[in-house]
């Protein structure tokens, strides 16, 4: 009987083991699973994560960001994040950026928002950073956001057609060469 036990335990981990199969392959981890990992998996539209930041100003609910709602919005983010202080730290930022935009990584970075580099963003600073992303994102210059100015769609590393990242189709010099 006291081995019983053991042997049991050794008996259904080996069936467990045998079970699972052998790991697939042919491909970068999630490639199969159209998990989020490997290039593979990263195609299709996207969003950068300060587009996931204004699409959430849309405080009319009309899927358009208008101007004025980005303005309020980030007036609003400003005065949470200073806390009534005239600048703020950029060790604050990151913690911002943390929250508002899902990684203390994510563009724009601390560098962009502390244009004199002194180790503090001023409420200036952070609206003229801000103002220069939508901007960047309204395509159409209608001082609006639609959500299909919030997307681009990334190129499938793999594609036949030269379209992947380095290749000709990306915009980009043909490999080995200096852009003119």
């Amino acid at each position: 009987m006291r081995f019983l036990l053991p042997a049991i335990s050794i008996l259904a981990f080996t069936l467990t083991a045998c079970s699972s199969g052998p790991p697939k392959r042919g491909g970068p981890p999630g490639a199969d699973s159209g998990g989020p990992r490997g290039a593979s998996a990263m195609n299709g539209p996207v969003a950068r994560p300060v587009a996931l930041l204004f699409a959430g100003t849309d405080t009319n609910g009309d899927m358009v960001v208008s101007l004025a709602e980005a303005n309020a919005a980030l007036a609003a983010e400003w005065a949470t994040l200073s806390d009534g202080e005239d600048d703020v730290s950029v060790l604050r930022l990151s913690d911002w950026l943390l929250k508002a935009l899902g990684s203390p990584d994510a563009q724009p970075s601390t560098v962009a928002f502390d244009t004199n580099f002194d180790g503090q963003v001023t409420r200036e600073e952070f609206e003229i950073r801000l103002g220069a992303e939508f901007d960047k994102l309204d395509a159409s210059k209608d001082r609006t956001l639609q959500r299909s100015e919030l997307v681009f769609d990334v190129p499938n590393a793999s594609s036949r057609d030269g379209g992947g990242f380095g290749n000709r189709g990306s915009g980009g010099p043909p490999r080995g060469e200096r852009p003119r």
